[in-house]
């Protein structure tokens, strides 16, 4: 087996058309794209360019199960992980190989396995080449976890045109959070506690490559290092965007510089 059809999913079901209309008169008004995963957006920067891969956001009505896939690769949050194991179990039943991740099955990654043929949990910018190479020559493992913090510096470009126009505006600059709150998902899934921080060069080619006028940082926080954010922020003025982020409250109290400067 050489090239590939890989089909990525995103399962998701349609909301309401009224409050869908609302949500994008919203959105024109604060002129924002919509901020979407970039599990897959990075994950497809990392396929060899000689498979095919196709990319769908939905639910059984969006998806062709009659089509021919090499691998099917499902992201699953927990809320919409019934709909995703229902997604799987209907490829496997057409003998085609799943695979699943995302937080929901790097939390529970035994009862993902019982609706996949292998889980990837936690990062996958190095372990998921590996199991396209294992896919390839037949011999795909159970599971693939990553036996170290991913190297911020080898977060690839992610290619967000898989997504429509509209909802190409995530940018991350970094990745993981220090503290462990319980409520958090991020307690649960393994090097998640270990910040890093993005080169800052790449994540400014990143927020020029978004085509709306304004983005979101999917960060955890964009307030953990206060000195690589504000230098981010200022390297940022020239390029016309307007942005929102999440950061910690306590920076509202003692950092009146990092709120100027985002401003």
């Amino acid at each position: 087996m050489h090239n590939m059809k890989i089909l990525f999913v995103l399962p998701n079901i349609k909301i309401n058309n009224k409050i869908r209309n609302l949500i994008i008169w919203i959105n024109q008004k604060l002129i924002f794209g919509f901020g979407k995963s970039l599990a897959f957006p990075i994950l497809v920067a990392l396929t060899d360019p000689i498979h095919d891969v196709e990319f769908v956001e939905g639910g059984h009505n969006e998806i062709d199960y009659s089509k021919n896939y090499d691998l099917v690769a499902i992201s699953v949050v927990t809320r919409y992980s019934p709909l995703a194991y229902e997604i799987a179990d209907k490829f496997r039943k057409r003998n085609v190989k799943v695979v699943i991740g995302g937080w929901h099955a790097s939390a529970l990654p035994d009862e993902a396995k019982l609706h996949a043929d292998s889980v990837v949990i936690g990062e996958a910018e190095e372990t998921w080449p590996i199991l396209i190479n294992d896919l390839k020559n037949g011999k795909i493992k159970p599971f693939y976890y990553s036996d170290r913090p991913v190297d911020s510096k080898i977060i690839p470009h992610s290619c967000i045109d898989i997504y429509p126009k509209n909802k190409r505006s995530s940018v991350q600059a970094t990745r993981g959070c220090p503290y462990r709150c319980e409520f958090c998902s991020m307690a649960s899934v393994k090097f998640r506690n270990q910040f890093r921080m993005r080169p800052i060069k790449d994540v400014l080619e990143d927020i020029k490559n978004v085509p709306n006028k304004g983005f979101f940082f999917i960060d955890n926080s964009m307030t953990i290092n206060s000195d690589y954010t504000k230098e981010l922020f200022r390297q940022m003025k020239d390029l016309n965007k307007k942005f929102y982020a999440y950061g910690n409250i306590n920076a509202l109290s003692k950092d009146e510089e990092l709120l100027k400067i985002a401003q």
